[in-house]
C-alpha cells in the first residue's frame, strides 16, 4: 500500500496473505519522523482491504471468540490521515489474544517507535506464526480466520552516518 502525502506518493506497507487462513503472514513498513510526525492520530475505519476485497477478512467489530484486532503496522506508527487509514484494512489484523494486544505487544510497539528515533530509518517486519494452530476465530460474514500461536519483529536500521545508533 502507498499513500500521498503533500503531493508525492509513499510506501506505506507490504503485506503476504494467506488466503487459506485469512491473516496476513508478515507486514512490512518503514518506520521514520515521516510517518509519526504528523497529527491525523487514529482513524478507526475498519475495512476490506480494496486490493483483495472480499478475500480478506471481515471482522468490523472484532473476532468472534473474543479476540481483539491485532494491528502488525500499528496505527500509532502512521500519523497522517490517508497513511493511517490503510492500518485498519484487515490485511493489516490478526485475532490476537486481548491481554498481549494491550499488554506486553504495545508496550514493544513502543520500543520500536522509540529505537526508531535512533535511525533515519527502521526498517520492520512484523509476522505471525500459524504452524500447529487449532484455534480459529470467526469474522463478521461467519468465515474462518486462523487465530496465530505466536509473534515477531525483525528489525533493520538505516543511518546515513554509518554510525552505529547509541553510539558518541
Amino acid at each position: 500500500h502507498s499513500f500521498k502525502m503533500n503531493g508525492k506518493t509513499y510506501r506505506n506497507y507490504s503485506f503476504g496473505w494467506s488466503q487459506e487462513d485469512r491473516v496476513a503472514l508478515w507486514v512490512a513498513y518503514p518506520l521514520c519522523k515521516l510517518y509519526t510526525n504528523g497529527s491525523a492520530g487514529r482513524t478507526n475505519e475498519w475495512a476490506l482491504d480494496p486490493l483483495l476485497g472480499e478475500d480478506s477478512a471481515a471482522p468490523f467489530g472484532g473476532y468472534a471468540g473474543s479476540y481483539a484486532r491485532g494491528h502488525q503496522l500499528p496505527s500509532a506508527d502512521r500519523l497522517d490521515y490517508d497513511a493511517n487509514v490503510s492500518t485498519f484494512y484487515f490485511t493489516n489484523m490478526t485475532p490476537q489474544n486481548g491481554q498481549l494486544n494491550e499488554g506486553v505487544w504495545a508496550e514493544l510497539e513502543q520500543k520500536v517507535r522509540d529505537w526508531s528515533a535512533e535511525f533515519d530509518t527502521l526498517y520492520v517486519v512484523t509476522g505471525c506464526s500459524i504452524i500447529g494452530s487449532t484455534e480459529v476465530a470467526t469474522d463478521n460474514d461467519g468465515k474462518a480466520v486462523t487465530v496465530p500461536v505466536g509473534y515477531y519483529k525483525a528489525l533493520l536500521g538505516y543511518k546515513a552516518s554509518g554510525d552505529l545508533a547509541g553510539s558518541a
